[in-house]
């Protein structure tokens, strides 16, 4: 290979045919030949329908597609009806009296209770770091600095937003002392 000749990695989608690559080329293919298979196949799908319905209008299905007794003897057909009688009871008697009115209408059903409200969930205290104490070491903790807090904790506002609500004035690493409560928000 020559001096100054670049390679490109990848595979040989990237080559170029003329001012496009291959992989241009190929969606661009695949893509008119769905459109052609759409197209051909909403077509198709048209003419068939309107074959079907020109051939069906005013002609019997044949005889073949008409069902017939499938295998059942009489005895077989009574029993299945005696036991389909059995599972549906006998008929209502109850509307017997004399008035007009309808005793068969389903009487309404009653309302359901309504679900009592769920209690209200207490709302959590103020979340808190505790401060631990810094050293200058490769790992110095995150909970060592005010910074160091509300980078970690995704203060809005940053270590200035701690310092004014945690009422430390002065600077920071002064005013912070191993254990101390920091709250991160109002």
């Amino acid at each position: 290979m020559a001096e100054g000749e670049e390679t490109s990695g990848g595979g040989g989608l990237n080559k170029r045919i003329g001012p496009l690559p291959l992989w241009v080329w190929a969606l661009g293919v695949g893509g008119i030949g769905g459109l052609l298979w759409f197209w051909k196949r909403g077509g198709s799908a048209a003419t068939t329908a309107a074959d079907s319905a020109a051939a069906g209008s005013g002609e019997t299905p044949p005889t073949s597609l008409v069902p017939i007794n499938q295998g059942l003897s009489e005895s077989q057909a009574d029993a299945i009806l005696d036991a389909i009688k059995k599972l549906q009871g006998k008929p209502s008697d109850d509307d017997d009296d004399d008035d007009d009115d309808d005793d068969d209408k389903p009487k309404p059903k009653p309302k359901p209770k309504p679900k009592p409200k769920p209690k209200p969930k207490p709302k959590p205290g103020p979340r808190t770091v505790t401060v631990v104490k810094w050293h200058p070491s490769p790992h110095t903790p995150w909970n060592s600095t005010l910074w160091g807090i509300a980078n970690h904790e995704h203060v809005k506002g940053g270590w200035q937003y701690l310092q004014r609500i945690n009422h430390l004035h002065g600077d920071p690493k002064r005013a912070l002392q191993p254990g101390m409560k920091i709250r991160l928000g109002a």
